[in-house]
């Protein structure tokens, strides 16, 4: 494994956010974030929405869809894992993708979330 994320998210509809994600192989910090490249894995509750993309501006979508059945529009657990040149990501625990690194991703990074 190259790397694993798990995190655990409570989104309530006073809190004002709509989405979060989870991230690994992320290229930029700081005043250059907004730039960042590498695998992120958005979630977006209240529509069941899933995002894998390439980009923090979510710009380079590599694998969306909806799940109303994975996805909690509150209480939610998500898992990105990075494995011999592959990405899957998982929402309380049901498999949502599992689909090749796109080349132009970066080799290394920061893993993160918001």
């Amino acid at each position: 494994i190259e790397v694993q994320i798990r995190a655990e998210s409570l989104m309530v509809a006073k809190n004002g956010s709509d989405g979060v994600y989870i991230a690994a192989r992320i290229n930029e910090t700081g005043c250059d974030t907004y730039k960042a490249k590498g695998l992120f894995f958005f979630i977006f509750p209240a529509d069941g929405l899933f995002l894998l993309t390439g980009d923090l501006a979510g710009n380079d979508v590599i694998k969306g869809g909806r799940s109303a059945t994975a996805i909690d529009k509150v209480d939610n657990t998500m898992e990105l894992l990075v494995y011999k040149g592959r990405v899957s990501g998982a929402v309380n625990k049901i498999p949502l993708f599992n689909v090749t690194i796109p080349r132009n991703t970066p080799a290394h990074g920061f893993v993160g979330l918001g």
